[in-house]
């Protein structure tokens, strides 16, 4: 999967798969998620905007994440990837000397 820095959008991600179907996703800065299917000649054949929630849910289905057949380096790999998105706010308080 090939990675896209798309300045002042987000994060563009895009991938050939084995029957040749060309998938861009779209990671929008503000939250929004775009999914795409271009043609040879990167004209949209058709795209679909989910939510945070509708998009990580189809991510759960495609890895297999809720039944007993899913590959245990599979699910590694999945919550490296989850690790890697998840943000925390520490306070940092300053000290004056």
């Amino acid at each position: 999967m090939k990675e896209q820095v798309l300045p002042g959008i987000g994060t563009k991600y895009s991938l050939t798969t084995l029957d040749g179907l060309n998938i861009v996703i779209v990671l929008h800065t503000n939250g929004k998620r775009e999914l795409y299917i271009v043609n040879e000649d990167e004209d949209v054949d058709y795209n679909v905007a989910l939510t945070s929630d509708e998009a990580k849910d189809i991510g759960l289905k495609l890895i297999d994440i809720n039944h007993d057949t899913i590959d245990e380096a599979e699910f590694e790999r999945f919550n490296i990837f989850r690790k890697k998105k998840i943000m925390d706010w520490i306070k940092v308080h300053r000290f004056q000397v």
